[in-house]
């Protein structure tokens, strides 16, 4: 044993005395108890432990500590005066066999104290309420016993009989109730322990260490205990078995033997429950604290009628849909706006990219919705929602007035959330739930996380995919099953406001009396410069009609709305409205010989409306026509038409062409014929102006 120990001085554990006498450590407790050992009670795991003082123990239990030298197993062993024992000072070291020393500097230590790492005073606490009642329901206990076996002739025999009584719940069976059954070798210890006390209830209390749940009672060293902080609550997320396997390491190039780890999982789980804030920013950052640990404010949406606040955001479906221009599939997204009275979802739209015109749609949805205009919006910071079309500037200051953008215009008020605080929009939450009740309902989910794609997703599941389908919805279809779930599920839940309507019930109560939808298609609508061609509009693979764009051949503005693209509504490039061409429904190529009666139905009446529209725009034709050319009115016989082509030498101009015509009506003959022609039996020519004008040319005229 080195000079600098004191053996006088020096405690060391029940285990460990234990293990060098090979006997169990109940026995050695049993010997402490005895008084065979010079003995100390300190605070450990589990409650109060008996230290046994080394120069108390046998001379060949001494002589195996010193073969192993008390330096090899001071960190498990001793408490006092070793160099490990009670560190203090700005600089702890301990050495082994080893020239550089391991150290802690003053920074290190003020880290463990942080954590409360260090040795702490622990006499103020207060003991639970059930161990107390425990406690006195033991005293109650060995009264009842004293008293039954205080009138006995065999004391030994009323013991029997009073635990036979008493295990049999037929003797005091409250008391059974909250202590169970019980020996006779715990009803002498109790009593002992109670008498010793000078009859404190004290005594009675559980071995448990009652006041340490914030304080750690552990073996491991400072040092141990740095590297087990410096591991665990690392930005990587190391697990702890991992972390384990990187201390054994680092201990062994300065020659220290670990712990186990079930040691250091005791120490982790004492920093998990007292510390957890620390934890959750170290290991996942600002907003994993803000979002798990720390505090916030807390909302009384009560307060709010339906319509004053609507918060809108953005999610990414965790399914596929068919993108609209390019047909493939892709994750589109989803924009939101809940009212934060009824936590109702009033306007949405389904996009493929979140942009400002999007949100716009959504926005005209909910007011359309509401029936009013909402007092306060409430946005994600996005660039989607602080878009140059909803604030009027390129940066966005909400500290300064004068914001003359889209929500200025409507007197609607907006707030910003600020970066990664998701806990102030209740909409977060929605999105979870639509995930679980909804998403995970579509043939075309894929998750949101390798961890949670399904089999169909992965390689070679040709069975799973066999079973999913690949059926990939629409924007249209989605809209239509996002809607049908809405007022059949998620409307019909109890509203937080109110208990006894649902959603629905609560909000159409709150609903306004409708606003100008006009205003909203001049701000909200997306616009698009498109050409005309044959009095159609083509957008999104499909085709818009009206009669009035029948004739114009240049660009016009279509204005859509990305929610219903059943409509289009066409302005001039000045702005003037047009019209609002109605979507073309497309028919069966060959209705009347492969198709449907409906298919059939369909098509006789579009080329009833067809043939109707012809007609009268043929009528247009011709009637401006003969009000262009009123001398064309007459019906000339085919005999003079040819006299007249004949004379080879007789050239025409517009004016002599004139004077022919003339002649020709004043002839008597011509008079006559014309009375009397037949014109079934006689060869006629109706006026053929495109025929007339063409020889008008050849003729020069």
């Amino acid at each position: 044993m080195g000079k600098d120990l004191n053996e006088n001085l020096i405690y060391v554990k029940v285990k460990d005395v234990a293990e060098k006498a090979g006997i169990s450590i109940r026995t050695v407790r049993r010997y402490c108890k005895s008084n065979k050992y010079q003995t100390k009670l300190v605070s450990g795991n589990g409650g109060q432990q008996y230290e046994i003082l080394f120069s108390s123990l046998e001379p060949e239990i001494q002589a195996k500590f010193r073969g192993s030298d008390l330096r090899d197993c001071n960190r498990d062993m001793c408490t006092e005066n070793f160099p490990i024992a009670h560190l203090s000072g700005a600089e702890i070291s301990f050495h082994k066999n080893s020239s550089a020393p391991v150290s802690l500097t003053s920074k290190e230590m003020t880290l463990l104290e942080s954590f409360s790492l260090t040795e702490k005073d622990n006499t103020n606490y207060v003991i639970p309420e059930k161990a107390k009642q425990n406690a006195l329901f033991k005293i109650d206990l060995i009264i009842q016993w004293q008293n039954f076996r205080s009138n006995a002739a065999n004391k030994t025999e009323a013991d029997k009989e009073f635990l036979h009584l008493y295990n049999n719940k037929l003797y005091s069976e409250n008391l059974y109730n909250n202590l169970g059954k019980v020996s006779i070798k715990s009803l002498y210890r109790w009593n002992k322990d109670w008498n010793d006390s000078n009859k404190d209830w004290k005594a009675l209390i559980n071995n448990y260490n009652y006041g340490c749940e914030s304080q750690l009672i552990s073996d491991l060293s400072l040092i141990e205990r740095y590297l087990l902080l410096k591991y665990m609550l690392h930005q990587n997320k190391y697990v702890l078995a991992k972390a384990y396997e990187y201390i054994v390491k680092d201990l062994q190039k300065q020659g220290i033997e670990a712990k186990s780890l079930k040691s250091y999982r005791h120490v982790w789980n004492y920093v998990l429950r007292n510390y957890a804030d620390m934890v959750e920013y170290s290991r996942g950052g600002l907003k994993a604290a803000l979002d798990k640990q720390l505090p916030h404010i807390t909302k009384d949406n009560s307060k709010l009628n339906v319509g004053d606040v609507i918060t809108g955001d953005g999610h990414t479906l965790d399914f596929m849909v068919k993108d609209p221009i390019t047909g493939k599939p892709c994750r589109a997204t989803l924009v939101t706006f809940q009212d934060d009275a009824s936590r109702d979802i009033v306007g949405y739209e389904i996009m493929t990219s979140e942009n400002t015109q999007s949100i716009a749609s959504a926005l005209r949805h909910a007011i359309i919705y509401l029936g009013k205009m909402p007092k306060v919006v409430h946005l994600d910071n996005g660039r989607a929602f602080k878009g140059k079309t909803f604030t009027g500037e390129k940066k966005v200051d909400f500290t300064t007035s004068g914001i003359q953008g889209l929500y200025a215009q409507l007197g609607i008020k907006t707030i910003f959330s600020k970066a990664y605080n998701g806990r102030a929009k209740l909409v977060e939450r929605f999105f979870k739930e639509f995930t679980e009740s909804m998403a995970k309902q579509m043939p075309s989910y894929i998750g949101n996380t390798i961890a949670n794609q399904p089999a169909s997703t992965k390689r070679n599941e040709k069975f799973h995919k066999t079973i999913q389908g690949d059926f990939v919805p629409t924007i249209e279809e989605t809209k239509v099953l996002f809607e049908k779930w809405l007022n059949e599920v998620y409307r019909q839940r109890q509203a937080k406001n109110d208990k006894t309507k649902t959603i629905q019930e609560y909000v159409n109560a709150g609903k306004g009396n409708g606003v100008d939808i006009s205003l909203l298609d001049d701000l909200m609508l997306v616009s698009k410069e498109i050409k005309i061609h044959k009095g159609t509009i083509r957008l999104f693979d499909n085709y818009y009609h009206n009669n009035k764009l029948v004739g114009l051949n240049q660009k016009v503005i279509a204005r859509y709305d990305m929610f219903d693209l059943s409509y289009v509504k066409v302005y001039s490039l000045k702005g003037e409205f047009l019209c609002t061409a109605e979507r073309e429904q497309a028919i069966h190529p060959y209705a009347e010989l492969l198709g449907t009666p409906q298919d059939v139905a369909q098509f006789r009446q579009k080329m009833k409306a067809v043939q109707k529209f012809e007609k009268e725009r043929k009528q247009l034709y011709q009637t401006n026509l003969k009000t262009l050319y009123p001398q064309f009115k007459k019906v000339i016989t085919a005999k003079q038409i040819e006299a007249k082509e004949d004379n080879d030498n007789y050239k025409i101009n517009f004016a002599e062409n004139t004077n022919i015509l003339a002649e020709i009506e004043n002839e008597k003959d011509y008079e006559i014929n014309s009375q009397n022609m037949n014109f079934e039996n006689e060869k006629v020519y109706e006026i053929d102006y495109d025929k007339i004008i063409e020889q008008q040319k050849q003729y020069n005229i």
